[in-house]
């Protein structure tokens, strides 16, 4: 296959990692024909491929979409790019750290993503809230996690307890405080899943780390006090 001229940041970014239109198109679950059309500038890189070719390379999403081919590709931090972050980042993807710095550079990762996710979530159903959009919203945005879970996470008893959980009986005003208790069990379970495979791997806990998880934090029983 022709190599396609540097004429979009994708061709610059692509030809820095070495692999073809095809290969780019696959981890993108995209069209080898739509990576062609954004490389030749036919078809104008849209904010949404922008992002996952950030989630499946590590390469900045403002650089790619500034489509300024003098620049040198850069990180989301600004770093220069190199074939060697990708392959970490697909490294990384296909086979998570499970110790050491590795798994607790992971555990950072998934909070960003998650704290991302979460103001997505905001934007949208403020958004859906004016135009009165609110319950497809809701139900298309519930859908598509029910997909990802069964598709992606697949089945487990202790899922299926969580999802029981959401099933409301009684309709009513929405306390802040479940909120809070809802980030209190996220960080709880996450900061056990670091413990646990650290301790599989027979690492200690960094004292970095120690007053950064404390377990379950407290916030949950201090909004409890203010709330009583």
């Amino acid at each position: 296959m022709r190599i396609s001229p540097q004429r979009h940041t994708l061709a610059v970014l692509r030809n820095v990692i070495g692999i073809t239109q095809k290969e780019l198109a696959r981890l993108l679950e995209c069209s080898t024909p739509t990576v062609q059309a954004v490389e030749l500038g036919k078809l104008k890189l849209s904010h949404d491929l922008a992002q996952r070719i950030n989630f499946q390379t590590a390469a900045d999403t403002e650089w790619l979409l500034a489509n300024d081919v003098t620049r040198p590709p850069v990180t989301g931090l600004g770093e220069p790019y190199t074939k060697a972050l990708f392959e970490n980042r697909q490294t990384a993807l296909l086979a998570p750290k499970q110790s050491g710095t590795g798994a607790l550079s992971d555990l950072w990762q998934m909070r960003t993503m998650f704290v991302k996710n979460v103001k997505l979530l905001a934007i949208l159903y403020a958004e859906a809230y004016q135009r009165g959009k609110v319950p497809i919203a809701f139900y298309k945005s519930i859908m598509a996690n029910k997909e990802i879970l069964e598709k992606e996470i697949g089945e487990h008893p202790s899922i299926e307890k969580k999802l029981q959980a959401l099933t409301y009986t009684e309709m009513g005003p929405v306390d802040i405080f479940e909120l809070t208790t809802t980030l209190d069990e996220f960080e709880g379970e996450t900061n056990e899943e670091l413990r646990r495979k650290l301790k599989e791997a027979k690492e200690p806990m960094p004292e970095f780390l120690r007053p950064l998880l404390p377990g379950q934090i407290k916030r949950s029983a201090a909004a409890r006090k203010k709330r009583g």
